[in-house]
């Protein structure tokens, strides 16, 4: 008898300590438990059924608000928390890009290969915003991307300007900024992260030979979309990699040189400049 005196106490004392919580859920049902972790995505505890004691897990998605200490008299937790999923994220990244325009026609064939080297470069970029749900937010997004190429012994002649020899060399320079989309999936410890976003870029060549040294600029409207896969390092800090992809064109530009300043706006859409390119990316987000 005494024993089972012992067992029955043990029981109603395991089924009043993990009673002492509560979580309603979207559908109104009231789960008297004991919650042992609060993550981002879901919430982890312990409840009755029938005298068995369960852990069980529920995703934020799924609870209306939930009481710490709710049938317990806990001071440190008295206060109700709403299922607030708004969280501030930031990320950075950088890695290598890949321009995909082809060509111009127009090109010399000796400066072919020169223009082709041009077309691969490095970027750096980030973001910051706020998911106001779940699985959706908007935000902030900036990258630059930077390619530079030299040739020796080149001999150009310049119209109404003259004929140069030496070194020529092209530092290229494409930024872009404007707002962004997210969307997001997580599976444990891993996050599927998409973006999307239309913005302003620009374009910057500094061209040098011999003395001669001219400046291009032009502007436009660009397109960036991206997917990520993140792996959770710490509570709040994920380590991903990333396939980038920028979509735009310079259809006009101003000319700045030693020489003479002019602005040429291209008639063909092959002459345009072509700014699409594919970035490959390792970065880090946080999200609070």
């Amino acid at each position: 008898m005494k024993a089972i005196l012992i067992t029955l106490a043990i029981i109603f004392y395991s089924i009043t300590v993990i009673s002492q919580d509560l979580i309603v859920t979207e559908n109104n049902d009231s789960i008297k438990c004991n919650i042992n972790q609060e993550g981002f995505e879901q919430i982890a505890f312990t409840y009755a059924v029938n005298k068995v004691v369960r852990d069980s897990v529920l995703p934020k998605s799924k609870i209306k608000n939930f009481e710490l200490g709710y049938y317990h008299n806990r001071p440190n937790y008295t206060n109700t928390h709403k299922n607030d999923s708004v969280r501030f994220t930031a990320h950075i990244y950088g890695g290598k890009s890949w321009q995909t325009s082809e060509v111009s026609e127009h090109t010399p064939d000796m400066f072919k290969s020169y223009v082709e080297e041009l077309k691969k470069g490095t970027h750096i970029g980030g973001d910051i915003g706020i998911f106001f749900s779940e699985n959706a937010g908007i935000g902030i997004h900036a990258s630059r991307f930077q390619t530079s190429n030299s040739m020796d012994d080149v001999e150009l002649s310049i119209d109404d300007v003259g004929t140069f020899y030496g070194t020529m060399s092209d530092d290229i320079t494409i930024l872009y900024a404007g707002p962004q989309f997210y969307y997001k999936n997580t599976y444990e410890r891993v996050m599927i992260v998409m973006s999307a976003g239309l913005g302003f870029t620009s374009y910057k060549d500094v061209a040098k030979i011999d003395t001669f040294k001219v400046t291009t600029t032009g502007k436009n409207i660009g397109f960036n979309l991206s997917l990520g896969l993140d792996i959770q390092l710490l509570k709040n800090l994920y380590l991903g990699v990333e396939l980038g992809f920028l979509r735009g064109t310079i259809s006009s530009v101003e000319i700045e040189s030693n020489e003479y300043i002019d602005s040429y706006s291209f008639d063909e859409d092959e002459e345009r400049i072509g700014l699409n390119r594919v970035d490959l990316s390792a970065g880090l987000r946080i999200i609070l």
